[in-house]
């Protein structure tokens, strides 16, 4: 029986930037291979960072010059909002980023998930930030914390983002045209796309 089809898929090499949409792709237990292959990390704070903090970014764009293998990130074309571009490998890019946020950043690729200290959160998780991730609203409860995979829920509060990943918790989101249809009826409504993780199913 067919549930659903899937109308359109899209993959964004730089965390918090616009990426493009793919006429196909793998998906595996982490995703869309190459989505989220890079992102920055705030030098002051020493933590990975992304739009809520940075909302610069969401103004940048992002494509990979060749498609990823499986192997070590390729370079990204970024787009800046004045048209300039410059390649994600260039010893300029984190320059050129710095000045457009304000503060002093660097662009990374991903990095093993055994390099700890790269992903750790150095700032503590704060009730907010966590409505964001799991996609709550102000009035609405958050979940009921203890009925999370232990494994899961240490990852989201000891580190920036899944070690291993740039995502903030979940390496898929799923949006339903439907919902498409109710968000357009409702300007101003929040952006709330569905997280779903093989380890971790929704709960919404």
């Amino acid at each position: 029986m067919i549930v659903g089809r899937v109308i359109e898929v899209w993959r964004y090499p730089v965390k918090s930037m616009t990426g493009g949409e793919l006429d196909e792709c793998r998906v595996g237990e982490r995703g869309i291979p190459g989505d989220r292959g890079w992102a920055l990390r705030d030098e002051d704070a020493g933590e990975i960072r992304g739009g809520k903090k940075f909302p610069a970014l969401l103004q940048c764009s992002a494509r990979y010059l060749r498609e990823p293998d499986g192997g070590a990130t390729p370079p990204a074309e970024i787009t800046l909002p004045d048209g300039t571009r410059v390649q994600s490998d260039d010893p300029k890019a984190s320059e050129r980023l710095s000045g457009l946020i304000g503060k002093r950043v660097t662009l990374w690729p991903i990095r093993p998930a055994e390099d700890l200290e790269h992903y750790r959160r150095r700032v503590p998780l704060k009730e907010p930030e966590l409505r964001a991730i799991l996609g709550r609203l102000p009035e609405e409860p958050l979940p009921d914390l203890t009925t999370f995979p232990q494994d899961v829920l240490k990852e989201i509060l000891d580190f920036a983002s899944p070690r291993g990943t740039y995502f903030d918790a979940f390496p898929l989101h799923l949006l339903a045209t439907a919902w498409l249809d109710d968000l357009a009826r409702q300007p101003g409504r929040p952006f709330r796309p569905t997280s779903l993780s093989p380890e971790l199913p929704d709960r919404r």
